[in-house]
């Protein structure tokens, strides 16, 4: 399924779900995010300060400017969540792509 998410705690929550305690290797999630922004600051920084490795996570935080060209590479399977806003997956979803969203306020 492809996903797309417009708020940062929900992303979190979404890849804090994976048990920290395996003796596995980290998790490998792809996150594309559509712009440089104050509303994505926080995800760069739990990047930087280790929060998604603490929880078995490695997390790769990709820049794809414009939200169009991020939901093309969720479609292609590359990124496996993203943080934009909700215009170009409403737009996706419009034209019949399968998309999911989750944003909260």
């Amino acid at each position: 399924m492809i996903k797309a998410a417009c708020c940062l705690s929900t992303i979190i929550s979404l890849l804090l779900c994976v048990d920290a305690g395996a003796a596995s290797a980290p998790v490998r999630v792809n996150i594309g995010v559509a712009s440089v922004s104050s509303s994505a600051l926080s995800l760069w920084v739990a990047k930087e300060q280790g929060t998604f490795a603490k929880h078995g996570v490695d997390a790769e935080l990709i820049l794809i400017r414009g939200g169009s060209t991020l939901v093309a590479s969720l479609m292609t399977g590359e990124i496996h969540t993203a943080f934009t806003s909700g215009v170009s997956v409403l737009g996706a979803a419009a034209q019949g792509v399968d998309v999911k969203m989750l944003t909260s306020r």
